[in-house]
């Protein structure tokens, strides 16, 4: 077990706290190796996953919510040197944060003020960046094909530099409107009747495989169960009982956590529930 004292001056070093545009409170903590990031989790919770990034590659320890965030700072801040007014400034906003949220209990606007002087009094007491956000590969593939194209549509060429981002779309290689791109998919798109639905439910109680009979996606098979009625028919066998050891066994044959809810016959929703339930979010599996 860690002692307040060593997170403490370990948080000086390697972590950070930071408060967003409503008042919400985020404690991190970065690490190359990611020992240190689970016994600090088993002590104050949080959760730890990996980044991969041009200018970080490595662990995080991110603490959420109001309960999470106090526990871990009201424990070190005595012990702080480096980061002593940073946290002291959390804490303060961690106190203002509603136990209770509600969508009908909105922040009032006197409420949201006296977040944004605490956001901006911590700004200040942050050293100013000494490097320049890189670009994604996703987005130097994007710009790439723009150029390519001279932001024109690959088939009707009308022109896309006056037009929202959204709108500007990037398939096969290849620049289009949201006109020809529509147009261009809907040939693809071959109609399946009731029967064909039901054929292929009946034989498989996997999503993926009914899929993949149907020469669908995942989202226009939920279209089509939604127009036949069989969403709730489906469902219903989709809902299978899967122990801790399936999961763990899965992740360790694929190595993927896609490969491994595909294995497993579950979408990548239930997939993270299931993780969550077993306790297996943030643990290597093995």
């Amino acid at each position: 077990m860690l002692s307040d004292e060593y997170i403490a001056g370990f948080f000086d070093g390697e972590g950070s706290v930071g408060i967003d545009a409503y008042g919400k409170v985020r404690v991190s903590i970065a690490q190359k190796r990611p020992e240190i990031l689970y016994m600090i989790q088993e002590q104050y919770n949080g959760y730890v996953y990996s980044k991969h990034h041009p200018v970080f590659e490595g662990y995080m320890l991110n603490f959420l919510g109001k309960k999470d965030c106090q526990k871990i700072l009201t424990a070190i801040f005595p012990y702080l040197v480096v980061k002593r007014d940073e946290v002291e400034i959390a804490l303060k906003a961690v106190e203002l944060i509603k136990d209770h949220h509600r969508g009908c209990d909105p922040l009032s606007y006197n409420e949201l003020k006296e977040r944004h002087k605490l956001r901006d009094k911590l700004q200040t007491l942050r050293p100013k960046k000494t490097f320049v956000t890189l670009e994604s590969l996703n987005q130097i593939y994007r710009n790439r094909i723009k150029q390519e194209f001279v932001m024109k549509c690959n088939v009707c060429g009308k022109d896309l530099s006056t037009v929202r981002i959204r709108d500007q779309v990037i398939s096969q290689d290849k620049l289009w409107c949201r006109a020809c791109v529509a147009s261009f998919y809907k040939k693809d798109r071959k109609p399946i009747s009731k029967q064909q639905m039901e054929n292929a439910i009946a034989s498989s109680d996997n999503m993926w495989e009914v899929c993949d009979k149907l020469g669908i996606g995942r989202s226009a098979l939920y279209q089509k169960r939604k127009k036949y009625g069989l969403e709730i028919q489906f469902n219903k066998k989709d809902r299978k009982p899967i122990t801790k050891q399936q999961i763990i066994d899965a992740i360790n044959a694929t190595n993927t956590i896609k490969e491994a809810q595909k294995m497993l016959g579950i979408c990548s929703e239930t997939m993270w529930h299931k993780r969550k339930k077993f306790g297996l979010l943030g643990a290597q599996v093995s």
